[in-house]
């Protein structure tokens, strides 16, 4: 998203483009960060495979997808497996902060997300 919108500020003249800085401005977009939309499309990927298995919570069947993931998918990460936990920890914690924002949240959302919650935890 960020992407399209710098491309339509550019070409429609609505950015300055003499800007001196660029480097520093790009070094500050989020993409360069851990937790990024690239780790997102990572865990998709994991949680779709694992979801074309029969068993998609035994041990044999994530260490499976875990090991064609790192291997087929993304040879590029350094440490599949830990990128999956980092985000697995920011599930966790967004989990966490729905669950204690209390009736801030409506109960059907709630709902759904301890039903998601639940459905992870056996798939990590």
């Amino acid at each position: 998203m960020v992407e399209v919108c710098a491309v339509n500020m550019f070409m429609t003249a609505c950015a300055n483009r003499e800007i001196t800085n660029l480097s520093e401005i790009s070094m500050q977009l989020p993409f360069l960060l851990h937790l990024n939309c690239a780790l997102s499309i990572a865990v998709k990927s994991y949680l779709d495979e694992l979801s074309s298995h029969e068993d998609p919570t035994s041990a044999d069947t994530k260490a499976g997808v875990k090991e064609t993931a790192t291997t087929r998918y993304f040879p590029q990460s350094q440490n599949f497996v830990a990128d999956l936990q980092s985000a697995f920890e920011m599930w966790d914690a967004v989990a966490e902060g729905v669950t204690t924002a209390g009736t801030l949240i409506p109960t059907k959302d709630q709902d759904t997300w301890k039903a998601a919650v639940q459905w992870l935890s056996s798939r990590r």
